[in-house]
């Protein structure tokens, strides 16, 4: 019997604006770019060796994301981070996560409840070693996806990717002031999904959101009087 060759797929090219994009997302969210920073296309273009369009493409999606503000005639600058954008980015966070904890534990099955209790286990957000810092960033942001993803509600899972990405700039702040520890509080989370108790999921959720946003506001308070004459 003769055998048929494997027929070979030919792998897709990333493109140069893509490639930049998710490099200067990644810069802009560690605080490798900080707020205010002006963006350089040429400089940026020769950093990432390529052209200044594909840098131009990354900035005009990074200012959709609202990591980037345009400026007439002077370009694209990272947008700042205020005392209001984090209220209400949280604003909408307990109003999102809230409801996604409630439908989780109406629904999560047993395997899912075995992840999340594995992303559950203590973080520790530190500033100083940037891989640290990735590793428990990404932990805490596969465990809030994850809840979201146990709704199956494709648009709450969408909308909360991408406020995830705009608080782990804020929480990279926080953390180059003191490391911070999160553990019981997602712990209290789980334990109410197992227990099926939908209306103790959504306050252990909105309290922990809380909590966050209480330390994210002292964070910003603290850094605006010390940078202040």
């Amino acid at each position: 019997m003769q055998l048929r060759a494997a027929i070979r797929v030919p792998e897709v090219p990333v493109k140069a604006s893509d490639r930049v994009y998710e490099a200067m997302k990644e810069e802009i969210i560690t605080g490798q770019l900080p707020p205010g920073s002006i963006i350089s296309e040429l400089l940026l273009a020769k950093r990432y060796q390529t052209s200044r369009t594909p840098v131009r493409e990354a900035c005009q999606f990074l200012q959709k994301d609202g990591l980037l503000e345009a400026v007439p005639h002077k370009g694209f600058f990272v947008a700042e981070i205020t005392m209001k954008q984090v209220q209400d980015i949280y604003q909408l966070r307990r109003v999102l996560e809230g409801t996604c904890a409630r439908i989780a534990a109406e629904k999560v099955t047993r395997a899912e409840l075995q992840e999340l209790e594995a992303l559950a286990r203590p973080i520790t957000f530190t500033a100083s070693n940037q891989q640290s810092f990735r590793r428990s960033s990404e932990q805490n942001r596969r465990f809030h996806l994850q809840i979201a993803e146990i709704t199956g509600n494709q648009e709450m899972i969408k909308i909360l990717s991408n406020i995830l990405d705009k608080i782990t700039r804020a929480q990279y702040l926080e953390a180059k002031m003191a490391p911070m520890i999160i553990g019981p509080e997602h712990e209290e989370i789980v334990r109410a999904i197992k227990g099926r108790d939908s209306a103790g999921a959504e306050r252990a959720m909105v309290a922990h959101i809380q909590s966050s946003l209480d330390r994210l506001l002292n964070v910003i308070f603290s850094s605006k009087l010390s940078s202040s004459p």
